[in-house]
């Protein structure tokens, strides 16, 4: 609501009286932009995760893409604006906005006596597009790969879509075992232009 000045004192001068008015308006109308501005610039609260408890056996990996599955625990018991959905091995992401997306992987398989690369996607299962993809690198005779990727990530279609890890698309470990993951968004943002 604009502020209205009540009348003015009678100075009998007229014209400083409409100037008075004049600038106790127009600083009523800047005041209310600069309203406006800070609402459209606070964030809505969204947070949510899933990870998994225990280990977990996989499928080999290679060069086709397969969905990390068997996630079993929340990260909180009431998340904001985030379903997560474990029958279904995925998060749904209920806002549109730009969103921190955090994920942590360990996972063992066999030696090898020379380095390889897989990549880890992160896919959104409902459009059918890849949110980011990273290519992670395993030292030659290593038995474990751990990494973690944070970023950044608009969601302004798809809201609703059902958001899974993948890891594929490079070269074969076998074995496979999920050590330890951790899949979490945080709603940083929302989607607009100023």
């Amino acid at each position: 609501m604009a502020y209205a000045p009540s009348n003015p004192p009678d100075t009998g001068n007229r014209n400083l009286e409409r100037y008075l008015a004049e600038e106790f308006q127009q600083v009523s109308n800047e005041i209310a932009l600069i309203g406006e501005a800070a609402v459209r610039l606070l964030v809505a609260i969204g947070y949510g995760g899933i990870s998994r408890s225990i280990p977990v056996a996989a499928a080999d990996l290679g060069a086709a893409f397969t969905t990390i599955a068997g996630w079993d625990t929340g990260q909180v018991s009431d998340p904001v604006d985030v379903q997560q959905n474990f029958l279904l091995d995925n998060l749904v992401i209920e806002r549109a906005g730009v969103w921190l997306f955090n994920i942590h992987v360990t996972f063992g398989h066999d030696s090898l006596n020379a380095g390889r690369t897989t990549s880890l996607r992160v896919w959104n299962a409902t459009q059918g597009t890849a949110l980011e993809t990273i290519t992670v690198g395993t030292g030659r005779n290593a038995e474990y790969t751990t990494f973690s990727i944070s970023f950044l990530s608009s969601v302004d279609v798809g809201v609703g879509d059902l958001i899974q890890l993948q890891m594929g698309g490079g070269d074969v470990y076998s074995a496979v075992v999920y050590e330890t993951l951790s899949f979490s968004v945080n709603h940083v943002s929302e989607l607009q232009s100023l």
